[in-house]
C-alpha cells in the first residue's frame, strides 16, 4: 500500500545463535529489512543458515569488523550499518543487539512510529541524573584512550605492556592538559541502541569524520557519540519525551552482579517485560535462560495473530 512506513533493522552480534533466531523471526515483515553484522571473531553464526531464518523481510550483511566492548569499534560497526542502509532510504533505523528482542507485534512497532513519525528516539539520560559521574564521562572523551591497541597483539605479554603504557599516557594527558576541546557541558550519555530517522540517519553519516575525530580512541564513546551528534543538530527539538527511555529499550543495570553488564532476563521475570511499556529488550541468553526468550517469543507471536 502506498504510503506504508518502511524499517531498517541493524544489528550487531556475535553469538547467541538461538536469540537471533527468534529475534529475525519476530522481526520477518514485509516492511522491514534487515541489516546484520557478524562480529568477525563470531564462529558460530553463519550468514547460510541465518538467510533461512526470514521470509519475508530481506537481509543483508554487511563488511565484517572485530568489535571491542568500549572501543571505537563499536562506533565504526555502527556507522557501516547505517551506511549500508541509508541506500535503501527507510523510513526508520533501528539498532538492535543479538541479545535483544522485541516486547510487541511488528504491527503495534508499525503503528507507533507512524503515528510517531519524525521523531528521534536516542537514549538521552537527563542532565541532573549524571551530576555523580559527570566528571568520569568526561575523562571518557575528553583524553586519549589507548588501551584498543592491546588487541593488535597476540602476546599477553604485550597486551599488558600496552595497558600499563596507556594508563601512563592517560595520566600525563592530565598533568600536561593534553585534552579535546570538549567542555563539560557538552556532555552527554545514554544508551547506544537507538531508532532514528532518515534524515538525521544522512546527518550522522555527513558529518562522520567529525565523529571520528571526536571520539577515536575514547572509552565507552559508543554511549555518547549518538547522543553528541543530536543535540548539536537541527535535530535536537525531536527526541521523543515520555517517562521512561527515549530509546524505548528496556535495559537493567542495577541487577547485574558486577554493574557493567546489563542484566539477562530470566522466566520469573516474564511478567515485568511485557508490562514494561517498552517495545524492545535486552539482554537475553539462552545459556542463562532460554525459556524466558520462548515465553516472549510466544507472546509477541500471539499478539500478533490477535491483530
Amino acid at each position: 500500500m502506498e504510503g506504508k512506513m518502511r524499517h531498517a533493522y541493524l544489528i550487531m552480534t556475535h553469538k547467541e545463535p538461538y536469540n537471533l533466531k527468534k529475534l529475525l523471526e519476530l522481526l520477518d515483515d514485509e516492511d522491514n529489512d534487515i541489516y546484520i553484522h557478524i562480529d568477525i571473531k563470531s564462529n558460530i553464526l553463519h550468514k547460510e543458515e541465518i538467510m533461512k531464518w526470514c521470509v519475508k523481510s530481506r537481509i543483508h550483511f554487511v563488511k565484517q569488523t572485530s568489535v571491542r566492548w568500549a572501543g571505537y569499534s563499536g562506533i565504526q560497526c555502527e556507522l557501516i550499518l547505517l551506511e549500508e542502509a541509508v541506500n535503501g532510504n527507510y523510513d526508520y533505523y533501528h539498532l538492535l543487539s543479538g541479545q535483544d528482542l522485541p516486547l510487541v507485534s511488528q504491527k503495534e512497532i508499525h503503528t507507533f512510529f507512524e503515528n510517531n513519525k519524525g521523531k528521534e528516539f536516542v537514549s538521552l539520560y537527563d542532565r541532573k541524573e549524571l551530576d555523580w559521574r559527570i566528571n568520569a564521562l568526561y575523562d571518557r572523551v575528553a583524553y586519549y584512550h589507548m588501551e584498543e591497541l592491546e588487541y593488535r597483539f597476540k602476546s599477553k605479554a604485550m597486551r599488558k605492556v600496552v595497558i600499563f603504557m596507556s594508563r601512563v599516557f592517560l595520566k600525563v594527558q592530565k598533568i600536561l592538559h593534553i585534552r579535546r576541546n570538549i567542555s563539560m557541558e557538552d556532555i552527554v550519555f545514554g544508551k547506544n541502541w537507538f531508532s532514528i530517522t532518515n534524515g538525521f540517519a544522512h546527518y550522522v553519516l555527513e558529518h562522520k569524520e567529525h565523529i571520528r575525530k571526536m571520539f577515536n580512541y575514547t572509552a565507552s564513546g559508543d554511549e555518547m557519540f549518538l547522543q553528541y551528534m543530536l543535540v548539536n543538530s537541527p535535530y535536537k527539538d525531536n527526541n521523543y519525551i515520555c517517562d521512561r527511555d527515549s530509546s524505548l529499550r528496556y535495559v537493567d543495570w542495577t541487577r547485574s552482579a558486577n554493574k557493567a553488564n546489563p542484566h539477562i532476563w530470566e522466566a520469573s521475570e516474564f511478567d515485568e517485560l511485557v508490562n514494561c511499556r517498552y517495545l524492545f529488550a535486552r539482554k537475553f541468553d539462552s545459556t542463562v535462560d532460554k525459556q524466558i526468550i520462548d515465553k516472549i517469543f510466544d507472546h509477541v507471536n500471539k499478539m500478533a495473530d490477535n491483530a
